[in-house]
């Protein structure tokens, strides 16, 4: 339906460039299979944006909302999009693992089955100078709207907290 009537299109395929140019092509293909200018779309994307100096505190609050929205590429058992043996066991093991009653938490069987490097190419995740960088990457890949996912539930609130204040002060400011 998105690729007839919307006007944008926002994936659900994490940070990674790869599988987001990945979604754009395949937006576009559609677009121009439907008799319409692909063109015409605007893309976005939700991204799991943790700022935080302590990278593995980064990460640890991403856990339960990037498992959500990894969980979209494997929902039905197969994976959706490009991603290497690696992310492949990663998504195939969070698949297993999915309990709903523990959706988006950080303290989640799912959460835990995500690796540091996967959450460092799915998430945006570290210093501000890092997190500018990749929203950067994001951006030249012609993303019009980025819907920024901080720290889940299930984490300490007060660096929760704290890597919001920093997302706030330290990264949106400069934001192009």
């Amino acid at each position: 339906m998105g690729r007839a009537v919307a006007r944008r299109i926002l994936f659900a395929l994490g940070a990674s460039p790869e599988r987001l140019r990945w979604g754009i092509e395949t937006a576009r293909l559609a677009r121009a299979a439907a008799g319409l200018d692909p063109d015409t779309l605007d893309y976005g994307a939700y991204v799991n944006v943790v700022c935080h100096p302590d990278r593995a505190l980064a990460r640890a609050l991403a856990r339960g909302g990037l498992s959500t929205f990894a969980r979209f590429s494997v929902m039905h058992g197969d994976v959706v999009g490009p991603a290497d043996e690696e992310q492949r066991r990663v998504f195939q093991q969070l698949h297993d693992s999915y309990d709903m009653r523990s959706h988006t938490r950080a303290d989640s069987e799912q959460a835990r089955t995500l690796t540091d490097d996967f959450v460092d190419a799915y998430a945006v995740v570290g210093p501000a100078g890092h997190c500018l960088d990749r929203l950067a990457e994001l951006s030249e890949l012609g993303l019009t709207k980025l819907v920024a996912i901080g720290a889940g539930l299930g984490t300490d609130s007060d660096a929760a907290t704290e890597a919001h204040h920093r997302f706030v002060t330290e990264v949106l400011p400069h934001r192009g």
